[in-house]
């Protein structure tokens, strides 16, 4: 089933399932290379723990103080790993930019921000290496994935998933409106984290809705690129004005052009935000319960075509 709430199954016994599974996922990540410059490796094991803390905000109106507790300490987990992921995230959108606006860029200089980009990550890579960040995080995952077996959730079926779910839209739906009224980068970051925790519940949440979910994930999934795009320009920005190896006026051209690069997102994303964020949350909470109910119907009906038969 992976990361999905089983239909099959109810929730209380699902939700522990999907965090051990995903833990595991993560842990094995971290522990199956033997350095740190496997920096797909550890985005990978990141992006699982994000499901997990996706998980555990869907679920914490019911899962309680152990919930908050898991959550905080799963946070540390990841940002113990940021530093390695994030040289990659610059690179990629290095090449975005390059791709975009390559007519006004001479190769030459892509080459030599990219050569200062690897070595910056090299460097991070070094360290982690240095202080046994990979080792450290899968230990911390470790210790996470023992007390998942603990959890238990006040409430059961939609219940024990309808107050997380109006929760994730009200914040994303806040975090938009600070966002719009703001230039700060910062904002559209918030943003972005509030975005992907509900593009993550509502994957999980696909199968007991009857997959009728999929627009608003392929919505999400898409505002949540964008909202990431933002945050790696911005990222960019600072190596590039900070790189000293850089000559002054080739460093001022890039900058320029990811600058532009930069402008246009929050445009981009608003117009998409407006679409993904029009219900409110209580409807859009209505409308999730619609859908799984339905969903729930259609799994107890007898198949069309079949017909009731006393046993001989």
């Amino acid at each position: 089933m992976g990361y999905r709430l089983d239909p099959q199954q109810p929730v209380a016994h699902d939700v522990p399932r999907i965090a051990d599974r995903q833990l595991e996922l993560s842990i094995e990540a971290l522990t199956g290379i033997n350095h740190a410059e496997s920096d797909t490796a550890v985005h990978a094991a990141r992006r699982r723990i994000k499901k997990v803390r996706a998980l555990i905000r869907l679920m914490r109106p019911v899962l309680g103080r152990r919930g908050r507790a898991a959550n905080r300490r799963l946070r540390a987990a990841n940002r113990l790993l940021a530093p390695i992921a994030d040289g990659q995230a610059s690179l990629a959108t290095l090449t975005q930019v390059a791709e975009r606006y390559g007519h006004g860029l001479p190769p030459d200089v892509t080459a030599l921000v990219r050569a200062s980009l690897l070595r910056r990550q090299s460097l991070a890579d070094e360290e982690a290496a240095l202080n046994d960040v990979l080792h450290t995080a899968a230990a911390l995952l470790r210790a996470e994935r023992d007390g998942v077996k603990d959890w238990v959730l006040s409430e059961t079926g939609f219940d024990a998933v309808a107050p997380g779910v109006k929760r994730t839209a009200r914040a994303a739906r806040r975090a938009m409106v600070k966002a719009m009224a703001s230039s700060r980068s910062e904002r559209y970051h918030t943003w972005r984290q509030r975005v992907k925790d509900q593009w993550l519940q509502v994957r999980l949440l696909q199968e007991r809705c009857g997959n009728g979910l999929a627009l608003d994930e392929r919505r999400l999934e898409e505002l949540d690129g964008c909202l990431g795009d933002c945050h790696n320009c911005a990222v960019l920005c600072d190596v590039l004005a900070s790189d000293a190896t850089l000559n002054g006026d080739d460093a001022a051209h890039l900058l320029s052009l990811v600058r532009r690069y930069e402008r246009e997102l929050p445009r981009r994303a608003c117009r998409l935000g407006t679409t993904v964020h029009h219900e409110t949350p209580k409807r859009f909470v209505s409308r999730v319960r619609r859908l799984w109910r339905s969903a729930r119907r259609t799994r107890r009906s007898p198949q069309r075509g079949t017909s009731w038969r006393p046993a001989a």
